[in-house]
Parts: C-alpha cells; structure tokens; sequence
C-alpha cells in the first residue's frame, strides 16, 4: 500500500490563494516630468456646414468685382480729368505728340498763341502763284441758316420728324443730313423752346408699305445710323414718325 505524502497538494494552494483576495500587481512608477506629447495623439475633426463655404466664396468674388470696377472708374476719371486739364491749358495729353506737323503757331496777345491748321498750297505749276482759299462770308452762312428755319412744306404731304430739340442742336442735325444727302428743315414747336427737325421731300401718303415712303425711310435712316456713329451718345433717326 502506497504511503500519502505529507506535502499539501498544489491545488489546495491555489484555491488558499483564491480565497484569501485577488493579488493584484502593483503599479509601476511613472517618472516624475514625463507628460505624454499630444502630436502623436489624434487631432479634433472640425465640420464647417457647406453653406458657409459658398457663401464665404460668394463674398469673395464681390469682393474682386467690386475692386474691379472701382480700379477702372477711378482710371477712367484720371483720363477724363487729363483731357480736361488738356482742353484748358492747350496741352497735349501724356503720350500725344507736343504739335502735330501739319500746324504751326501764330501769335494772339502778348504771352499766348493759338495753333491754326497749315494746308499746304496746291501745286498749280511753275510761274503760277497760288491763291488762298476764300473763306464763307458771315452774310453766306446767315442766308443758310435762314434757308434751314424757312418752312417749304406743302399742304396734303406728309413729312418725316427725325427729332425734336433745342434750336442749336437742331440746326446741327439739319447741316449733318444736308451734307450727307438728305434735305432737311428746322422749324419751332408751338409755345416752347423745342425745334423739330423735318426731312425732305414729303410724301403723299401716311402709310409707310408704300415704295415711296419706304424709299424715303431706308434714306432716313441711313442718315440717322451715320449720325449716331459720328454723335456717341447721340439717337438714331429710327424713331422718326410721320405728321402732316
């Protein structure tokens, strides 16, 4: 028979163990001065909502149109303000020429002088002198002036208005369509300042399908279109309407 070993067994010791509490290891000693770096760590997420980005976008590109167009008003002002300064003093602008070849300068008072165009006489051959230019007499351009405020109109014809406005811009109209082919008169509105601006010949009819009217139409406005190019800001003649 075998004989019992006076040792306690292995599993009586741990259920001792077991029984008396857990045995929990001791913590190790953190050093003093050692904090733990943050930049390893994981950064915060930050959501901004997409409304603020297109409306932070939205601002931005007003801001750039608005400096725009103030960078080219005030550049536009400087210009206008040069040529101003250019009309008063009778200076060229920055970057013009001091005096265009074909002048030359004649004197007015002490101190000042006035440029005058210097046309180059015409060649009329040897021995043969040239002769100056006549210049219009007053009395010629006042008798023009009389013949544009003069009313040819005939009764049962019906005339084109091409505008109405003050007597010395419509005199200037009524030169501009003689000189480019369209005849024309200026004659006063009834109790006020304005003048029409009558084109000539008149028609015997008020509808405008008529060849002939239709005809004088395209001619009027042609005129118009080249007063507008030579006039900016100035209207075209397409709003000319027709009265007895």
């Amino acid at each position: 028979m075998a004989k019992r070993s006076s040792s306690t067994p292995l599993y009586e010791l741990i259920m001792r163990r077991e029984a008396s509490g857990r045995h929990e290891p001791e913590p190790e000693p953190v050093e003093e001065g050692a904090a733990p770096s943050r930049w390893l760590s994981g950064g915060r997420v930050v959501r901004v909502p997409v409304g603020y980005i297109l409306l932070s976008s939205a601002a931005v590109m007003v801001l750039l149109i608005g400096s725009y167009l103030l960078g080219a008003t005030r550049a536009e002002e400087s210009t206008r303000a040069e040529y101003e300064r250019f009309l008063a003093s009778g200076l060229p602008p920055t970057g013009m020429p001091a005096q265009d070849p074909l002048e030359i300068e004649g004197e007015t008072r002490p101190g000042e002088t006035h440029r005058v165009l210097a046309t180059p006489a015409p060649d009329l051959g040897p021995g043969v002198a040239a002769e100056p230019a006549a210049a219009r007499p007053p009395d010629a351009e006042a008798s023009a002036e009389d013949e544009l405020l003069r009313d040819p109109r005939e009764a049962g014809l019906y005339y084109y208005v091409l505008a109405e406005t003050r007597e010395e811009g419509a005199l200037r109209m009524a030169r501009f369509c003689l000189a480019n082919g369209l005849d024309a008169c200026v004659l006063p509105r009834h109790n006020d300042r304005f003048h029409r601006v009558i084109a000539l010949p008149g028609v015997p009819v008020r509808d405008e399908s008529d060849i002939e009217v239709r005809r004088l139409r395209q001619r009027v406005l042609a005129v118009g279109e080249a007063w507008r190019r030579e006039h900016p800001g100035e209207r075209d003649f397409s709003e000319a309407y027709l009265i007895p």
